[in-house]
């Protein structure tokens, strides 16, 4: 039976992020007509909401940088950034969570010389700090407008998850792993996280899912106004919607799972046909702001990984010198 599972979850996870996607578009279609008649004001809007996404993904690559640090990793932030960045084309092919994992991991061993496990160890950090991130930004949103979305529980549930991991994390737990698994765990240093460290992570994530939820609301102004209550919820549900879809690993950048669960988080706030409309044009802006971060990340990787002038003359000085005295 566990054969046979292991077989097919792919398959199943694929197809039905495909049938959700399939849902919305046929959803979009049975409202052309509202939608034809939308007053669509899409001048300067598009671009401000990629250009929020492109932030928040450097933001996203810094809180993975601090965990590379933290675990002992060499590699400067720059590099950890650009890895990151560099690694996002990767979740929208099949399996795209776990190519994206892989990317980034790989990325750290061949090009900063990271272990493979202390790597692969960071980058699931920091994907777990924001998903957490994501978690209390959608509670915090959800409390600001009186649990409108789950109630007042849920809101209060989600907003511990970055809470809650900080304080996993400063309670040093990885460095109170036993030696060998800390040596299995490419554990260098002490894996400690120190109060800079903490803040660091927390502002990093709650800060990109500002900018990730300004990316929707900036999207739904192009169709009128919004209310304060209105534009928390849309960017709250955003986070909550992002979160699913980072969980369903074997489909490609969540695609037709963070769209299904935004189009139902917005039914209920926004007015037809916008629920069905907005989640595709964050999904195209979405995939545009990533492939654009790819691609100034590959021009500057040769210069960002390029070694320093001073280091390069050292090491020729210290051979010239120990040729000498042979």
């Amino acid at each position: 039976m566990p054969g046979t599972w292991q077989r097919w979850r792919r398959p199943v996870g694929f197809a039905l992020g495909l049938a959700l996607l399939a849902i919305l578009v046929w959803h979009v279609w049975r409202q052309r007509a509202e939608i034809a008649a939308l007053p669509w004001r899409l001048s300067w809007h598009p671009f401000a909401a990629v250009a929020c996404i492109m932030l928040a993904q450097l933001l996203v690559g810094t809180g993975t940088a601090v965990h590379v640090r933290v675990l002992g990793g060499t590699a400067p932030w720059r590099q950890v950034v650009l890895i990151h960045l560099v690694a996002q084309a990767a979740k929208y092919l099949p399996l795209g969570g776990v190519l994206n994992i892989t990317a980034q991991t790989t990325g750290l061993v061949s090009q900063a010389g990271a272990s493979t496990s202390g790597s692969l160890l960071a980058v699931l950090l920091g994907l777990a700090s924001i998903c957490a991130a994501g978690l209390t930004a959608f509670g915090l949103a959800d409390l600001l407008t009186g649990g409108a979305t789950f109630g007042l529980a849920v809101a209060l549930v989600a907003v511990a998850a970055l809470p809650v991991m900080l304080l996993i994390l400063a309670a040093g737990l990885l460095a109170r792993l036993p030696d060998r698994l800390r040596v299995r765990c490419g554990l260098v240093g002490s894996a400690r996280y120190g109060p800079a460290d903490l803040l660091a992570v927390a502002a990093a994530g709650l800060l990109a899912w500002l900018l990730f939820g300004l990316s929707l609301v900036v999207l739904a102004l192009s169709f009128g106004p919004l209310s304060f209550d209105v534009a928390v919820r849309v960017a709250g549900g955003l986070a909550a919607a992002w979160v699913l879809g980072v969980l369903s690993f074997v489909v490609p950048a969540g695609l037709g799972v963070r769209d299904g669960a935004l189009a139902l988080l917005l039914a209920g706030v926004l007015a037809d046909p916008l629920p069905a409309i907005l989640p595709l044009m964050s999904r195209v802006l979405w995939l545009l702001a990533d492939l654009a971060n790819a691609g100034l990340a590959l021009l500057a990787m040769p210069r960002a990984f390029r070694p320093r002038e001073s280091s390069v003359s050292f090491e020729r000085n210290e051979e010239t010198r120990s040729e000498t005295h042979r």
